[in-house]
């Protein structure tokens, strides 16, 4: 899990990592924002390999989802990257599981910490 929130955090910081430039930030902005429709199974736009939920707006929120409810989730006006993996079990394979904790329950709890603007999706 600490290498998926490596990832995240790499994309986050547009591609820098401890100072060099590991993927080019013109990438990083192309991959995170729309490209077309999406679809299943969020029913959102979708950019290179990322789910964007803003489609209209800046890059603020972009997320990755693998099989068995396996999510990456940046948030950049938060600086937040929230990597959760789940057991393959059919409850984790229903996405929605993953993707509940991380919007209804680590959200929240970064926008009421003190060191998050009050801010929401």
């Amino acid at each position: 899990m600490r290498d998926l929130a490596k990832l995240g955090q790499l994309l986050l910081q547009n591609g820098e990592w401890e100072g060099r430039r590991l993927i080019p930030a013109d990438y990083i902005a192309t991959a995170t924002e729309r490209q077309n429709n999406g679809g299943p199974p969020f029913g959102l736009a979708y950019g290179y390999m990322w789910w964007v939920p803003r489609a209209n707006s800046p890059r603020t929120t972009f997320i990755a989802s693998g099989s068995g409810g396996q999510i990456l989730w940046v948030h950049t006006p938060l600086n937040l990257v929230v990597a959760v993996t789940s057991e393959v079990t059919e409850a984790s394979t229903a996405r929605n599981q993953a993707l509940d904790l991380t919007l209804k329950e680590i959200f929240q709890a970064a926008l009421k910490s003190p060191l998050g603007p009050a801010i929401s999706l």
